[in-house]
């Protein structure tokens, strides 16, 4: 606090109000002058202003007014972690050379400053008082997801806009919960969402950080490092993809130093790692992490869970090697995960189905084959049976079935 004190002093010279960030704590420059007077301090005293503490950071508080994704004014990022080598993600997966990361331009080079910055604090932040390893909310994670996705193919589609707008309520409401119970996994998921949505359909990217901003900003505070983070994104769609990149990369390096590789929460952020090498199209790095992940799955194959979990680390590598040409694997593979489906009850069967059946279309129809119509009609059936008419893979595969459908209906 003394430190607080002296730095009050000194921006209140300059004509400059002062908020500090002390591990998540806030306390802003009344709190410092009352915490003065309350123990006599001097507030004249003109020796130098110590040195900024490692675990202190300290900002201009920006005006109510002011538009929610305007810049942020932050004094000096203080020395961000910094790692000589990537060993750690090395002993998850040895990483093909991947796409160079461009930021030529000062703002991005800055925003790509605040986001490493921004992604230790976030660090920090969910590890106060909370175990890692403990309940992750999973379930709240995939609704976020599903919400979100459900809202932007009903806004593109320009059907079901009722769904659409509940879609958007149900997304705010996970939002708050999951800022409220610092889900560790939320910031690799949002930044992972924000890339989806920005190559897909850049206004739902927009309207997801204002949103996502504006809640922070409402129900925490400016200072949580997601607001900093999520708004230094905004300011450089352009660099969307290196930004979201070099946050997962550099969050799942400090999760790893704190609980190793093989740890769940580690395999959740590389998950997301994986899905934005898949937005990348660097398809060899997805499929060796997806095939490291079919690794660490193959022990735990005989619980339910296990097995979900070793089927979806399988269907990314499906869908890697059909990018990649390699149709002779990714049909092994879908033979190989239909065999293990058949240990699953239920809708849990029913849901892998209706993955291996689209899988199956979409490996036909880039092989040139006949028969990927009739694969999507039975997933379409399926997909009327266990989920929901706005839920999005199945809006997905009545999409593509409508579009076969049309290409044929215009062959003379």
């Amino acid at each position: 606090m003394v430190f607080a004190v002296r730095k009050t002093n000194d921006r209140q010279a300059a004509g400059k109000d002062t908020v500090f960030v002390n591990r998540g704590q806030r306390t802003t420059s009344k709190d410092a002058l009352r915490y003065c007077k309350k123990r006599k301090l001097n507030l004249k005293d003109h020796s130098p202003v110590p040195q900024t503490p490692e675990d202190i950071d300290y900002h201009t508080p920006r005006s109510p007014s002011s538009d929610i994704l305007a810049p942020v004014e932050v004094d000096p990022v203080p020395e961000i972690i910094r790692f000589s080598t990537s060993a750690l993600i090395d002993q998850i997966i040895t990483r093909s050379p991947t796409i160079p990361i461009v930021l030529a331009s000062p703002t991005h080079l800055r925003n790509h400053e605040v986001v490493l910055h921004k992604t230790r604090e976030y660090f920090v932040l969910c590890t106060q008082g909370i175990v890692l390893t403990g309940h992750l909310n999973i379930q709240m994670l995939d609704d976020f997801w599903s919400h979100t996705l459900t809202s932007l193919f009903c806004t593109r589609s320009g059907k079901m806009p009722d769904s659409a707008r509940w879609a958007r309520i149900e997304r705010d409401r996970l939002v708050a919960q999951l800022l409220e119970t610092r889900n560790p996994i939320f910031m690799t998921l949002i930044v992972r969402l924000v890339v989806h949505l920005a190559t897909e359909h850049a206004p739902a990217a927009e309207e997801l950080l204002s949103s996502v901003v504006r809640q922070i900003a409402t129900g925490c505070h400016t200072s949580h490092p997601l607001h900093a983070l999520l708004q230094s994104m905004s300011q450089s769609m352009d660099a969307v993809l290196s930004l979201a990149e070099a946050s997962i990369v550099s969050y799942m390096e400090l999760v790893s130093l704190q609980l190793g590789p093989g740890n769940h929460l580690t395999r959740q952020v590389a998950s997301e790692l994986q899905k934005i090498y898949l937005v990348k199209k660097d398809w060899y790095s997805a499929y060796r992490m997806a095939e490291s992940d079919c690794h660490m799955y193959a022990a735990e194959v005989n619980t339910p869970q296990g097995l979900h979990n070793y089927l979806v680390a399988q269907d990314g590598m499906v869908r890697c090697s059909t990018e990649l040409d390699n149709y002779a694997k990714a049909d092994k593979l879908i033979q190989d995960g239909i065999a293990l489906s058949d240990r699953l009850q239920g809708k849990d069967r029913q849901v892998w189905q209706f993955r291996f059946l689209c899988n199956i279309a979409q490996l036909r129809e880039r092989q040139r084959l006949d028969g990927p119509q009739q694969f999507l009609e039975t997933a379409v059936v399926i997909g009327k049976s266990i989920y929901p008419p706005d839920y999005p893979e199945r809006m997905w595969a009545a999409a593509n079935l409508e579009r076969i459908l049309s290409q044929k209906a215009q062959i003379p």
